[in-house]
C-alpha cells in the first residue's frame, strides 16, 4: 500500500510540475491543478491498459473472450475521452 501511495504522489508531483512550467502557480486555478493531475493519472492508466492489451493478445483465451475485449474497448474509450477533456480538446 505504501508503494502505491508513493507512486500516486510521484505522478501528482510530476503533473503539477509540468503545469507549473506553463503557468505560474499563482495563476493556476484549482480546476487547472485538478485537470493536470487527472490527465497525468489517465495517461498512466492508458499506458497500463496498453500493457494489459499486449498481454491479452499473447493469451489466446483472453483475446477470444468477446465480453472482456468489449469492456477493454469501453474502458480505453472512456480514459481517452477524459484525457482529451483535461487537455481542453473536447
Amino acid at each position: 500500500m505504501k508503494n502505491k501511495n508513493n507512486y500516486i504522489k510521484k505522478i501528482i508531483d510530476e503533473a503539477l510540475n509540468n503545469v507549473a512550467k506553463r503557468k505560474q502557480k499563482s495563476e493556476m486555478s484549482e480546476l487547472d491543478m485538478f485537470k493536470a493531475v487527472a490527465r497525468s493519472l489517465v495517461v498512466s492508466a492508458i499506458k497500463t491498459l496498453d500493457e494489459i492489451e499486449a498481454l491479452a493478445i499473447l493469451c489466446d483465451e483472453c483475446s477470444k473472450d468477446k465480453e472482456l475485449m468489449d469492456k477493454y474497448e469501453i474502458l480505453y474509450h472512456n480514459l481517452d475521452y477524459l484525457k482529451r477533456y483535461c487537455e481542453g480538446k473536447v
